[in-house]
Parts: structure tokens; sequence; C-alpha cells
């Protein structure tokens, strides 16, 4: 009888040992799931906003030659040779009436830097009587404009933007990096590498995207 007895709650154990296996796989795997759920979430964000820094840069290239301007006007400031980095963030000027759309904002800092101090840093941000139309900005932007409100967005974003120059022989593309001086003939100088770069915190470490393209003096 009681070797009976010890059995039934031998096997009593056994069951809920099981079964406690059992859930914590289930749980582990809801919250692995999870997580790639996430991060796959936080880079279609990412990609886009790396895509949406490549064609602003595109755009301001198209504006200028609409505008009769130098197709570069704006894309290489005289500043840059006073810099360690060519790097620009991108600033939404949509919520101020008297500035609509994009600028590129001039930093000569590299991406680790710009964590460190914030300056590449996004924010969402909405007019108060509209809480769905949410935009990427930059905090310094949205002085003076109290009728938004501004949430952390997660997300980083800086924008590397090198010159293209051809060589003597006009044979090969070179990618000036250096962001004091452009190309040694200024007649070689043919576009732009533009590579936007973004970044979120995952968990406490930082995971990254970026889309690089060539825009050209060609219309």
């Amino acid at each position: 009888m009681k070797k009976s007895k010890a059995q039934g709650i031998l096997e009593v154990v056994i069951a809920i040992y099981i079964a406690v296996v059992g859930i914590l796989s289930i749980m582990n795997l809801v919250v692995a799931n999870l997580r790639v759920e996430r991060f796959n979430h936080n880079m279609l964000k990412a990609t886009n906003l790396a895509r949406e820094g490549v064609e602003v840069v595109r755009n301001i290239r198209d504006s200028n030659w609409i505008d009769g301007l130098a197709w570069s006007s704006g894309l290489l400031p005289d500043l840059a040779i006073d810099g360690d980095s060519r790097t620009f963030i991108l600033d939404n000027k949509y919520p101020r009436e008297d500035q609509d759309g994009y600028i590129l904002e001039y930093i000569s800092i590299p991406w680790d830097k710009c964590l460190e101090t914030g300056q590449c840093k996004l924010f969402l941000a909405w007019p108060e009587e509209s809480p769905n139309q949410k935009i990427y900005v930059h905090k310094d932007s949205m002085e003076g404009l109290d009728s938004y409100q501004l949430s952390d967005a997660n997300f980083y974003r800086i924008i590397y933007i090198d010159a293209i120059c051809y060589n003597d022989e006009w044979e090969d593309e070179i990618i000036n990096t250096s962001p004091e001086s452009e190309c040694e003939d200024p007649t070689n100088f043919i576009g732009l590498q533009v590579t936007s770069l973004v970044g979120w915190n995952d968990g406490g470490s930082i995971k990254t995207t970026q889309i690089q393209e060539r825009i050209y003096n060609w219309k």
C-alpha cells in the first residue's frame, strides 16, 4: 500500500515537471518570437528613415537644377573644411509656417560622437489638435513650437556625403571621404556618395542599418 502511494506521488511529481518544462519552452518561444517581431518592426522603420535621408539629398539636387543653382549647392558646404567628418542631420521644417520642407544641417561629427552627444537623435512630434499626424524631427528644430508634443522615437540618423571624383585619366571613380578637400581638380567632380545611417536601441545595444547611393550631376 505504502509502495503504491509513493509511486503515485512520484508520478505526480514527474507529470508536474514535464508540464513546467513544456510551459517554460512555450514561454521562451513566445518571447523569442516577440523579439524577432520587434526587431523586424524597428528594422522596417529604420530602413524607411534611411531611404528618406537619401531621397531628400536627391530632391535637393533636383531643386538646385530647377532653381538654376549649382547642382551640389547646400550638399558640400564650405564649412566642411573645418570638420572631422562630412556629416549632416536632416531637419524637418514642416511644422514652421515660414520654413517648409527639409534642410541638411552640417554637424561635422562621426556616428559614435553623434550618439554620445544626442545630436542625431530623432523624436516624434505632433500638433496637440492632431495626435495622429506624427513626424520625425530633431529636438532643436522644434524650439519655440509650444503647440507640438514630443516623444522619444528611439531612432538616430546621420547622413554622410562624400565627393565622387574621376582620376586624372577619367577611368576610375574615387570616393573622397576627407572633409578637408573635394577633388584635386574641380572639373573631375562628378557626383556625391550619400550614406544614410540609422540606428536604434534594442535591449541596450545599438542596431544599425544604412542605405548608400551615388548621385551624379546628370539630368
